[in-house]
């Protein structure tokens, strides 16, 4: 008996079939089959029968078609081996890392393969597709295929020349030497088999070998069949006395077209068919369906999750009666995290990838060292994870040490032999030269800590490469390294204390140990001895990827949060479809490596049609449907909704849903409102109320220290603070505000800062590297500028090919913008060099006009320029990008103008000496940059003998026409002698001459504040707490020097070239300090002040 029962998507599905299927199954259990698509869909119905029952059912009667088919294989093909997905996933990996080796002829191919191997995701999508594909491959009916749209596309889109038809070809091929061969290696008719390949075993073998199958065959759930398992199905309707199918009823609504197919196939295997569409709109009858939309993001979670906690509370809900429907993770964990506060019971039911997690990121270190080639990152993350041993020296210092000896920027990759002989060798040399500096020096304390820094340093490199020698092998046993991680997690040399998310992370644990031993299974049958680390390791970082472990496991009685697949099937009194934005739904998925190779828009269409398909399917599973979304993002961007609410508008009555809570305020207005621990504490305090609950307490009586606080603000820290590396940038920035200070480098604060006003110096520096790296001699750049035609095309080029990564997204896409503004760069540019060339150094007055040439210097030749380099004054690390350093073949003399009693330069020498210039986009300057800039050569190695005894000139070069002076190029000072030349204010030709000396006090008087943690702002305007700007510092010293249009960079904006709003990056952050007393956000009066009054 062949039999279809037509039945509607209902919410109450489960139960109704449940109650239809019961006589059957008592009526003879052992020889009755339920089969259906899913392991979820089929665990519901067998639940929904043992619940009528009452007693202990016979689970293997409920079945999913493919464990079905295995089942029945391995009961006729008991030595025969089945090929899981695990084994698929694993073989697919090892066979690209095959390729990458063996295809070297072929570069084309080989970096396709390469590339799609470091690809996060590119295993799942070939798998995709390779399953699908091999599945074409075992159907001799072209009919079948035609029949299936997502089939047919992929039968015709992949083939031909493509790099990914070739791809398959070559795994299609191995495939089936594997699958001819038993993984002994002889020839036997005892196969390996795939899932493919047990389902074409059912249908062509089975039937020869077996009559029936059973009694009574139960078949539902299918919304669609895929073309291997037509032909499964008519072999099981042929081996079954009965055979009940229960179809979907065909809706009028384009998502559900697959459910005619269905109805197409079963008549043609002579099932009586009488059906009539149902309509969808009736489908929806005695749903509530309604909608609201919400301010912001954060909004929206907090007061779904508000809602759903008042609904348990006062109108006798569970937990259980609410879903949540969501697009990303983000929101899941948003989500989660807010339930938390609420003390909401909640359930998580999100897979994430094993990459994601913290201890499988830990446990793949040592491979991924040896893998990179020890590169110095990997080395310090490797001790951070505990691979060195106990420590006290955190990771900071570490760095800080390893750059005070210049390992830090040792050779990117190197052997471990190689690394370890150096790093100890050059840890041991320098800890040699601090004990012997200690017998004869008079800082003991500091070289006392130095050394016992160095020391847990040499003990801490020590353990780590001893360690990493285990693991420093080309090639090992498969089970290598499990046994290895096994051993140190039980020594505890791995360290996982402290790891956060306990639960999810030993399931990631469980998970990961779960991956290595399929994994070493799989590869056994795969590889004949040993294994190259670096091909398993490639092929492990590709599984983790798609192996998935879960965050928490599963509770009873929670509201449930999950993804619209998982939610399909799951009825809930109430489901919330949240984020319900254009981005959101539809969510189009389209593998990425079939959308580069089809000429049609084929597999976005079948894709929004899954889409809206599962989309109907779980709000039918619903009593009340709700979707919302925000207007906006936090920052204010706007957020349109999905282009389903209109379409459903139509369709159904659709309400707004009456919120009870929907508040927008920070602090509870009525006791209604409050849902959580910290909402009370805010209501009771703002409210000054008392309570009885102790926690809520403690809350109020920091609110009122706050309170105090606010008016008496402490801009100090208690410790004190570790500089690290120091840049010029670091100073300038303490010195324009301490607080900016802290929040930069301290907090790690991430400004508001648009990086787009920097695009034009950007651009002019490239051009001037480029520019003097091609002509780097004098001679060579003074040929050029004589052709300013020639100089201009030449800039004008450079300036072409380098604007994509001056740093303005936007400029790129305008080709009219990118033409004008070159234009007008390289114009001003030419003029600029040609200025730096003829006139590079000008000591005379600008008021004479005669000869100019013997006050002029000119450089010999460029040594360096967009220089990184550092070196380490005093107990500081100093590291800096110099723009540029030339060599001089010409000095300046200074001597002393008796009349005026001041020192002027006199005339030229010949004497070698040397410039460093900074490029500026405008005439303003910060003096102390290249004072840093020198100190930093002073103080390396490889600069030290180079600049001894040798005038240095301090360059500024306003990169802009306008800025440029009458006669010279360049603003400078002079060091000689340990003595600084400044220039005196306004025009004079004068010169103060103040000792070094004085920069050392100056900058060791910053260093001084920012150790003792003073991190005052800017904007409480006190001469006494701020500092001033190197030149300025020497005025209030009664020092005659210019400032040289000094910048400091206020709150409220300062000098900005490009017209734009230049207000400080943290000017936002500061302004919500405004709730306290006696703060303004003012600019810096008293620096002026003492300028004006010079």
């Amino acid at each position: 008996m062949k039999k279809i029962e037509i039945i509607d998507i209902k919410r109450n599905h489960f139960e109704e079939l449940g109650e239809i299927i019961l006589p059957y199954y008592k009526k003879d259990p052992m020889n009755f089959l339920f089969i259906g698509p899913s392991g979820d869909y089929v665990k519901q119905i067998a639940e929904s029968v043992a619940r009528k029952v009452d007693k202990t059912i016979n689970r293997d009667a409920f079945r999913v078609i493919n464990q079905y088919a295995v089942e029945i294989f391995r009961k006729y093909e008991p030595s025969s081996l089945f090929i899981d997905r695990d084994f698929l996933k694993s073989y697919i990996a090892k066979e690209m890392e095959d390729l990458i080796e063996k295809e070297k002829n072929n570069p084309q191919f080989k970096n396709y393969v390469k590339t799609l191997s470091k690809s996060k995701r590119s295993i799942d999508y070939l798998l995709e597709i390779f399953e699908r594909k091999w599945e074409i491959s075992r159907i001799d009916d072209e009919n079948i295929i035609s029949s299936n749209e997502l089939y047919s596309e992929i039968d015709k889109d992949v083939d031909g020349d493509s790099n990914l038809y070739k791809l398959y070809k070559h795994l299609e091929e191995k495939l089936e030497e594997i699958l001819n061969t038993k993984f002994d290696n002889s020839k036997s008719i005892d196969k390996n088999y795939d899932q493919i390949s047990i389902y074409k075993w059912f249908y062509n073998e089975l039937p020869k070998l077996e009559k029936t199958l059973g009694n009574t065959l139960f078949i539902s759930g299918f919304f669609d069949i895929p073309p291997i398992l037509t032909k499964v199905l008519k072999t099981m309707f042929n081996m079954f006395d009965n055979v009940i199918f229960f179809a979907w009823n065909p809706i009028d609504e384009e998502s559900f077209k697959s459910l005619e197919r269905i109805l197409y196939f079963l008549k043609n295997e002579g099932f009586e068919i009488n059906y009539h569409k149902s309509e969808l709109k009736e489908l929806f009858k005695g749903i509530y369906i309604q909608k609201t939309v919400f301010k912001n993001t954060v909004l929206e979670i907090e007061n779904v999750a508000k809602e759903i906690k008042r609904k348990i509370i006062y109108e006798n809900n569970q937990p259980q009666d609410f879903g949540i429907i969501v697009p990303d993770t983000q929101t899941a964990n948003a989500f989660a995290e807010f339930f938390e506060e609420l003390n909401v019971p909640y359930r998580l039911k999100n897979d994430i990838p094993l990459s994601e997690s913290v201890i499988v990121s830990k446990l793949l270190l040592p491979l991924k060292a040896k893998y990179s080639g020890y590169e110095v990152e990997d080395l310090l993350a490797l001790i951070e994870a505990g691979y060195g041993g106990e420590r006290s020296l955190s990771i900071d210092e570490i760095e800080s040490l390893l750059k005070a000896i210049n390992l830090y920027y040792d050779y990117p990759k190197s052997t471990l032999k190689s690394r370890k002989e150096k790093w100890l060798n050059t840890i041991s040399k320098y800890l040699k030269e601090i004990k012997a500096e200690l017998n004869i020096s008079d800082e003991k304390e500091r070289l006392e800590k130095q050394e016992e820094q160095f020391n847990e340093l040499l003990e801490l490199m020590h353990t780590l490469f001893n360690l990493l020698e285990k693991i420093d092998i080309n090639d090992f046993e498969i089970t290598y390294y499990r046994e290895l991680l096994n051993i140190w997690i039980n020594e505890r040399i791995i360290n996982i204390k402290n790891i956060e998310k306990v639960e999810s992370e030993l399931n990631a644990l469980y998970k990961f140990h779960e991956l290595l031993l399929t994994l070493e299974k799989n590869l056994s049958r795969l590889i004949d001895g040993e294994i190259k680390l670096s091909k398993f390791y490639n092929i492990l970082s590709s599984l983790i990827e798609t192996e998935k472990f879960r965050i928490s496991e599963r509770y009873s009685n929670t509201v449930e949060i999950f993804t619209l697949n998982d939610s399909r099937f799951v009825h809930k009194k109430y489901k919330i479809f949240v984020s319900f934005t254009d981005r959101n739904y539809p969510s189009i998925a389209v593998n990425p490596l079939l959308s580069q190779i089809t000429q049609t828009n084929n597999y976005s269409k079948i894709s929004e049609l899954q889409f809206r398909e599962n989309l109907y399917i779980s709000m039918l599973f619903s009593d009340n449907v709700i979707f919302t979304y925000p207007k906006a993002t936090l920052s204010g961007e706007e957020i349109l909704s999905s282009p389903y609410e209109k379409d459903f508008e139509k369709l159904f009555k659709v309400k707004d849903w009456d919120l009870k809570i929907k508040g927008e305020e920070i602090i509870p207005v009525d006791t209604y409102e409050i849902f959580s621990l910290e909402q009370a504490a805010l209501y009771f305090a703002y409210n000054n109320l008392k309570s009885d609950i102790k926690e809520i307490n403690s809350v109020i009586t920091e609110i009122e220290d706050l309170k105090v606080k606010r008016d008496n603000y402490n801009w100090m820290l208690n410790d004190e603070i570790n500089t690290g590396d120091i840049s010029h940038n670091k100073i300038s920035t303490y010195v324009d505000c301490p607080f900016k200070y802290y929040l930069k480098y301290i907090a790690n604060i991430k400004g508001n800062k648009d990086f787009s006003i920097f695009y034009t110096g950007n651009l002019k520096h490239r051009i001037m590297k480029r520019l003097f790296d091609k002509y780097p001699a004098y001679n060579s750049i003074f040929s050029l500028i004589q052709n300013e035609k020639m100089l201009y095309n030449e800039i004008k080029e450079i300036a072409m090919e380098e604007w994509d990564n001056s740093g303005v997204e936007e400029l790129r896409s305008y080709k009219i913008v990118k033409e004008i503004e070159i234009e007008d760069i390289a114009s001003e540019m030419v003029i600029v060099v040609k200025k730096l060339v003829e006139s590079y150094i000008f000591f005379g007055s600008s008021r004479v006009k005669n000869n100019q040439d013997k006050k002029t210097i000119l450089y010999n030749k460029v040594l360096k320029s967009e220089y990184s380099v550092s070196g380490r004054y005093k107990d500081y690390n100093f590291f800096a990008r110099i723009d540029r350093i030339d060599l001089l073949e010409e000095d300046i003399r200074f001597g002393m103008d008796k009349k005026k009693e001041e020192l002027k330069p006199v005339e030229k020498i010949e004497k070698e000496a040397l410039s460093i210039i900074d490029y500026k986009n405008s005439k303003s300057f910060q003096s102390e940059q290249l004072l840093f800039y020198y100190y930093i050569l002073l103080n390396n190695p490889d600069w030290k003998s180079k600049i001894k005894g040798k005038s240095i000139f301090l360059s500024f070069l306003p990169m802009k026409e306008k800025e440029l002076g009458k006669k010279d190029s360049l603003k400078w000072m002079k060091i000689e002698d340990n003595n600084i030349y400044i220039k005196y204010p306004g025009n004079s030709t004068s010169y103060s001459k103040t000792p070094l000396k004085e920069f050392e006090k100056w900058f060791d008087d910053v260093i001084k504040a920012i150790k003792s943690a003073e991190f005052y702002p800017a904007f409480i305007d006190d001469k006494n707490k701020l500092k001033y700007r190197f030149l300025d510092y020497l005025r209030m010293k009664e020092y005659n020097v210019q400032n040289s249009s000094e910048k400091y960079y206020t709150c409220d904006g300062g000098y900005n070239s490009n017209g734009k709003d230049n207000k400080c990056e943290y000017y936002r952050l500061c302004s919500v300090l405004g709730w306290g007393k006696y703060i303004n956000l003012k600019t810096r009066e008293h620096v002026k002040s003492k300028k004006n009054s010079k």
